[in-house]
C-alpha cells in the first residue's frame, strides 16, 4: 500500500507526552498516514516528527478552524486534552466537546478519547476531581455522537519522580509523603502508544468500550516498598489533613483524588477492569518498571 492510500490517523497535541508516544507507535506500525496538531511547528520535537514523515498541522486545538483543517480526510482520531496546559485547564469539557463535534462533522470513523471517570456524577457531587470529571463528561458525550473508544490511563508510574517527587534528606534517605490509598492502579506511560495502535487496528472489537490501562494495582505502601528495594526509600504515611499541608502544587485536588479512589476506585465502580488484559496482557508491573530504570533521584 502506498503512503497516499493509507488511512489518516490524527493525534491532538502531537508533541505532548501522550501524543509523541502514540505517534511513535503509529510510525512503527506503518499502517497509517500520521498527522498531528501542534501549536508550534518549529520546536525540536516538532521538527523531529516532521523528519519522521508526520504531517503537522500548526494551530490550536481550542479553535474550530484548526480542528476543521486537521480533520479533513481523517479516519481515526486520538484526542486528548492537557489538564496541565493553562490554556486548557478548566475548559476541557468545552474543548473536548468541540473535538467530538468536529470529528463527527468530518466523518471520522473511530474517535479514541483519553478518558477518566466523571467523579462528580458518579459520587452525586461528593467528589469533583478536575483532572477526571471533564474528561468523563466528554467521554459520555462522544459515545452518543460517533463511533468511540474510551481509554482510561491509570496513575502514571512516572508520577513518583515528577508530581509526587520525594524529599531527599541530608542523611541520604528518600522520603515519600502520601495518604493511605487502598488500591491504586499504575501505568507506564511509555506503553500507551502500542495500546492505542492495537485499539485502532481492531476497531470493531473495541468500539463503544471503556478500556482501563494499568499494569499494576496495589496500596500505596506496596509501591513504596518496591521503590525501597532499589534505594534508601521510606514512606511517610499521613492523613488527608496532613497531606493538604504539604508543599505540592494543587495539593487540594490530589487529596480529593485520593479520597475518591478510596471510596469509588480510580476508574469508578462500573468499568470492566479485565478488558485491559484482553487488549494488553503484558503491561509492565511496577516492579518491572523499577527494575528497568533509575526511578528514584539522588
Amino acid at each position: 500500500m502506498s503512503t497516499s492510500d493509507k488511512p489518516i490517523f490524527l493525534v491532538s497535541c502531537a508533541t505532548g507526552h501522550q501524543g509523541c508516544n502514540v505517534i511513535c507507535a503509529l510510525l512503527k506500525d506503518n499502517k497509517y498516514r500520521v498527522r498531528g496538531i501542534v501549536r508550534d511547528d518549529s520546536t525540536e520535537k516538532a521538527l523531529h516528527l516532521k523528519e519522521k514523515g508526520v504531517e503537522l498541522i500548526k494551530g490550536d486545538i481550542t479553535k474550530c478552524d484548526t480542528l476543521k483543517s486537521a480533520l479533513q480526510g481523517v479516519e481515526v482520531f486520538y484526542a486528548y486534552t492537557d489538564y496541565y496546559d493553562h490554556n486548557q485547564r478548566g475548559r476541557e469539557n468545552e474543548i473536548g466537546t468541540m473535538m467530538v463535534d468536529a470529528a463527527k462533522q468530518a466523518g471520522v470513523k473511530h474517535f479514541i478519547w483519553s478518558w477518566l471517570p466523571n467523579t462528580k456524577k458518579i459520587s452525586n457531587g461528593k467528589y469533583n476531581v478536575p483532572l477526571f470529571t471533564h474528561k468523563g463528561e466528554v467521554g459520555e458525550y462522544a459515545l452518543q455522537q460517533l463511533p468511540t473508544t474510551l481509554v482510561g490511563l491509570a496513575f502514571y508510574y512516572q508520577n513518583f519522580l515528577t508530581l509526587f517527587a520525594p524529599k531527599i534528606n541530608t542523611d541520604g534517605s528518600i522520603v515519600y509523603s502520601f495518604p493511605h490509598v487502598g488500591n491504586l492502579p499504575g501505568f507506564d506511560t511509555e506503553e500507551l502508544g502500542d495500546a492505542i495502535v492495537s485499539i485502532a487496528n481492531h476497531r470493531e472489537e473495541w468500539l463503544g468500550k471503556t478500556i482501563p490501562l494499568f499494569g499494576d494495582s496495589m496500596p500505596i505502601e506496596q509501591y513504596i516498598d518496591l521503590l525501597a528495594t532499589k534505594e534508601d526509600v521510606k514512606l511517610n504515611l499521613v492523613s488527608l489533613e496532613e497531606f493538604l499541608l504539604l508543599d505540592i502544587e494543587r495539593v487540594d485536588e490530589w487529596a480529593e483524588m485520593f479520597a475518591w479512589i478510596n471510596e469509588f476506585g480510580y476508574f469508578g465502580p462500573d468499568v470492566n477492569l479485565e478488558l485491559r488484559k484482553k487488549l494488553c496482557p503484558k503491561l509492565k508491573t511496577f516492579k518491572q518498571f523499577v527494575e528497568s530504570a533509575k526511578v528514584v533521584p539522588k
